[in-house]
């Protein structure tokens, strides 16, 4: 690869508003070998390359300070869907895995949304009761009377 590759790679980089990830994306190569040519560029051209390094730094630190958040996923369910779910769960005492066939989502992503909003201390105590009586494979009627003290 001649030297010319690496510096329009540069260019391409600072010429837009995109990061490392976006502008490899763009040019159809990897985000490692983007990394690659602008590391090159140093011996090539240093002036380019303190420009570089200044996009990189600049867009690291506008990434913290929007709180780590750049890059992270956010739920596309509302607390109002999740409260709603949860409900559901408890009215048809359904486990994770009866839950992620109806509603078409993940055991693992129901257990975290349920998790992450702050749900009705009942709801929450219910739902506890919910996969315990699954752990022991009864219904929850069955699960609340076997821990009933015999008398």
């Amino acid at each position: 690869m001649n030297e010319s590759k690496y510096e329009a790679s540069a260019r391409a980089y600072l010429s837009s508003d995109k990061t490392v990830t976006e502008t490899a994306r763009e040019l159809g190569i990897s985000k490692r070998t983007l990394q690659l040519h602008l590391g090159k560029i140093k011996d090539i051209n240093p002036e380019l390359h303190k420009l570089v390094l200044a996009k990189k730094t600049l867009q690291i630190t506008e990434g913290r300070k929007k709180g780590g958040t750049v890059g992270k996923k956010t739920s596309s369910h509302s607390e109002k869907e999740v409260l709603e779910m949860a409900k559901t769960m408890v009215q048809e005492e359904m486990s994770y895995v009866d839950a992620e066939e109806r509603f078409g989502i993940p055991k693992s992503t129901i257990y975290e949304l349920l998790h992450k909003i702050d749900l009705p201390a009942e709801i929450k105590h219910q739902l506890d009761t919910l996969a315990e009586a699954n752990k022991k494979n009864k219904s929850v009627s069955e699960y609340i009377e076997s821990k009933r003290p015999r008398v």
